[in-house]
């Protein structure tokens, strides 16, 4: 999917869970997570900001179904999920290379971890 396809998508900021820094050094490490719905094969962008993500920002992504109220907790349903590709950029968004393999939109979420 080339990556000029991911101007098509409206970032999504992303909640910091967690942000650890290593001392004497400046290196970060950052939990985030993205919560959206969606289906099928999509270049997705995250919003995380210049603070947190710049284009030699590290990032490992994974993706998960996420079950419908009360039970809202990640599981693993009859869908088949990939992150294909991770792309960090100079602006402090990702864009992510997405399959949902669904016929319909499916509650997901995308866990972060970036240094």
């Amino acid at each position: 999917m080339p990556d000029d396809q991911a101007a098509a998508y409206e970032p999504i900021p992303v909640t910091i869970v967690n942000e650890s820094r290593a001392e004497p050094t400046t290196v970060a490490v950052i939990l985030a997570v993205m919560e959206l719905r969606a289906h099928g094969e999509f270049v997705q962008v995250a919003n995380f900001g210049t603070q947190y993500v710049n284009a030699g920002s590290t990032v490992l992504a994974n993706i998960c179904e996420m079950g419908e109220p009360p039970n809202v907790y990640p599981f693993i349903g009859g869908a088949r999920m990939q992150v294909c590709n991770i792309a960090p950029k100079d602006d402090g968004t990702v864009a992510l290379w997405l399959k949902v393999d669904w016929g319909s939109d499916l509650d997901l979420r995308v866990r972060f971890v970036v240094f």
